[in-house]
């Protein structure tokens, strides 16, 4: 499905909404405009967080993130 979304490329992250949107790489202000979009409400500390250049930022550790955001959305039927 990512390579399918993203023309072939195994981009990751890549996100995909319950509207079938998808979000490739997003920057945390891209990705927090979508979720807000969608009626979520986004701490503004986490996204203070998220612009520091430290362990959050490393690709291993977003990848984590998305892994365990994409299990909390099958979890509750989302995807």
């Amino acid at each position: 499905q990512v390579a399918a979304i993203n023309e072939g490329h195994y981009s990751v992250p890549t996100l995909v909404f319950p509207d079938k949107s998808a979000l490739t790489e997003p920057s945390p202000a891209v990705l927090v405009e979508k979720l807000e979009s969608m009626g979520f409400t986004v701490d503004a500390r986490a996204l203070r967080l998220a612009r520091k250049p430290n362990l959050l930022r490393s690709p291993a550790f977003l990848a984590l993130m998305m892994l365990v955001l994409y299990g909390i959305l099958r979890a509750l039927g989302v995807v």
